[in-house]
């Protein structure tokens, strides 16, 4: 074979390898990076689960578990909870508050060290399903109860004076609870830790509650082949976190709410390579060019796949009459973003980046991530939003939708997000006057009122999704909210939990108050809003955002006042607000 032809040979291979092959490498690993790990009866801990003496990149860093004295354990919030099983073919994780753990010789039930709520999924976990788990009411009541709850002296003293109860919720609706009953709080159980036949004592709670709850993890779709064929998952850099790597093999599926595009190597390429240079002399020049035409008109029916998208936005922007956000192409925010050099955070459906426009403004952009549906999807979402126009909810400028990739253009808000100002965690030592919490408040509650008449009510207040700008006026980010799994808990729940946390981070003089303490010292006409250097009227309308949260997370869905009604209270005198009942769904804050 000749030089030229050898050379021509070699540099057709390399073309088909670079049109036909993602992103590869040909280095080989050597034994897998992050073997599994056992601690007592928990055999078998792999990705995304990781014991803490592992490697960093072994493992997600909100599923890190710790292996003390043989029993393996997991922290939510500021509380341990033992891990009792992982079931990794349905995604699944049994954990149980060692308070509850051992009680079943005992004749007083303990509390939950923390109540599982909305707000607690932000670690990364949900209740595994809808069935799975039962709730366990505690309860004080004044007057003697039914069979169906189970009388029972509680380990610690209770909030109100009577008998003490607990139940299986599940048998009951909320509404059926007597007024002469003060709700405690309520810990989860597992349906299959309950003792068949035996739903009614206290034996039978104690085992539920010591059998531990259900949940369920985010799910890392991209991985499941790989582990399936043999692989094993891991980060590429412990300290990004951004790419998964199979030491197998990986396929580049879809994931879900976590940020794992995956890393693809092929340890074959050298040996594709040679053959390729070995055969393609002898194959004859009319089959050489026929590949090179078929090469063709696989590119241009790839780039064709594409037309149908754009004409589709083209349709999209002719049927709107109103103005809309404007359609800008992946150039033009790669260009705002300096190339994304600035990330201002990420959240469950993408990262979000600092950009600035060509008139001058700053803007942020938030990249969404592969997997949020097809491009009509998109752009119904678009269409939604796009339609939003008020002073306390985030304005939309603009959109991206090229190819695979989708983003959004929106108003910069320099003062981050609520939680920055509320978390201990954030690190920020600037509190919120008086006067800003309760603008804060106000303003949130007349865009969730906005939104409602909108028609979207089934979404979830969180500080994160809370923005403020130069002037602390705060802007709810709707394309950022968490969609409601149960309605019960209401978008006026999740306002009333926002309440209450400003509160206790920021006006309450008990900072480890729960809402149970705060109602009964209003109650006793007791000062509970810290004095500070606030006025009178400061202070009153401290105290009018405390009640008005306390109305908002009352247990009984019917008692929770609409938002419309919300702002009347808020806007209104404080004198005329009525206590609400001592009746709480979700009496712990953070």
């Amino acid at each position: 074979m000749s030089p030229q032809k050898l050379f021509f040979s070699a540099a057709a291979a390399l073309l088909l390898l670079e049109l036909f092959l993602p992103k590869t490498a040909s280095r080989t690993l050597p034994n897998p990076p992050c073997p599994p790990s056992s601690c007592g009866n928990l055999q078998n801990i792999t990705f995304p689960f990781r014991l803490k003496s592992s490697p960093q990149n072994c493992g997600y860093p909100k599923y890190v578990l710790e292996c003390l004295n043989n029993q393996p354990s997991i922290m939510f919030e500021t509380e341990r909870y033992n891990v009792q099983a992982i079931n990794y073919s349905d995604y699944s994780i049994r954990v149980v508050d060692p308070g509850l753990q051992d009680q079943a010789n005992r004749n007083c039930t303990n509390f939950p060290k923390i109540v599982l709520n909305s707000d607690f999924f932000d670690t990364g976990f949900k209740f595994r399903s809808t069935g799975a788990n039962v709730p366990i009411v505690y309860t004080t009541c004044s007057t003697n109860l039914s069979k169906e709850y189970v009388h029972t002296e509680f380990c610690r003293k209770s909030r109100s004076n009577g008998s003490s109860y607990v139940t299986i919720g599940d048998r009951l609706s909320i509404r059926d609870v007597p007024r002469s009953c003060s709700f405690e709080t309520v810990a989860w159980a597992s349906v299959n830790g309950l003792i068949p036949g035996d739903n009614s004592s206290l034996s039978s709670i104690h085992a539920a509650l010591g059998y531990g709850v259900e949940l369920s993890w985010k799910r890392a779709y991209l991985c499941r082949d790989c582990e399936q064929s043999g692989g094993q998952c891991f980060f590429d850099d412990p300290l990004n976190l951004e790419g998964v790597t199979c030491s197998h093999r990986c396929y580049d599926d879809t994931g879900f709410d976590l940020p794992l595009p995956c890393s693809i190597h092929y340890y074959g390429v050298l040996v594709i390579l040679y053959g390729l240079v070995t055969i393609v002399p002898f194959l004859g020049i009319r089959l050489l060019f026929g590949i090179i035409l078929f090469v063709a008109l696989v590119v241009y029916q790839r780039k064709r796949r594409h037309l149908p998208g754009d004409v589709t936005i083209q349709d999209f922007l002719d049927i709107q009459s109103k103005l809309l956000p404007i359609n800008y192409s992946y150039a033009e925010i790669k260009k705002m973003t300096n190339g994304f050099k600035e990330k201002l955070g990420e959240g469950t459906n993408g990262t979000v980046y600092k950009g600035k426009l060509r008139s001058g403004p700053f803007v942020a952009i938030k990249m969404m991530k592969k997997t949020i549906g097809t491009g009509k999807e998109f752009l119904n979402k678009v269409a939604t939003i796009g339609s939003i126009h008020h002073v306390n909810v985030v304005h939309l400028i603009g959109f991206c939708i090229e190819g695979s990739n989708r983003a959004l253009v929106y108003e910069f808000m320099p003062n981050g997000s609520l939680e920055k100002w509320v978390s201990s965690e954030q690190g920020n030592t600037t509190p919120l006057s008086y006067k800003q919490t309760f603008q804060i408040s106000l303003g949130v509650a007349h865009g969730i009122t906005y939104l409602h008449n909108k028609g979207c009510d089934d979404f979830v207040i969180m500080p994160h999704n809370i923005l403020l700008d130069e002037n602390f006026n705060p802007k709810i980010s709707y394309f950022g909210l968490a969609k409601l799994d149960d309605m019960d808990n209401n978008v006026v729940h999740s306002f009333g939990m926002l309440l209450m946390n400003l509160a206790r981070k920021l006006i309450i003089v008990n900072p480890n108050a729960d809402a149970m303490w705060i109602y009964d010292q209003i109650r006793k006409g007791n000062e509970v809003v810290v004095t500070g250097d606030g006025t009178e009227e400061e202070r009153k309308a401290m105290k009018k955002i405390i009640v008005v949260a306390l109305w908002s997370i009352q247990m009984k869905y019917a008692d929770r006042p609409p938002m419309n009604r919300i702002v009347e209270m808020l806007e209104g005198d404080e004198d005329l607000i009525e206590m609400p009942p001592r009746s709480f769904i979700a009496p712990h804050i953070r």
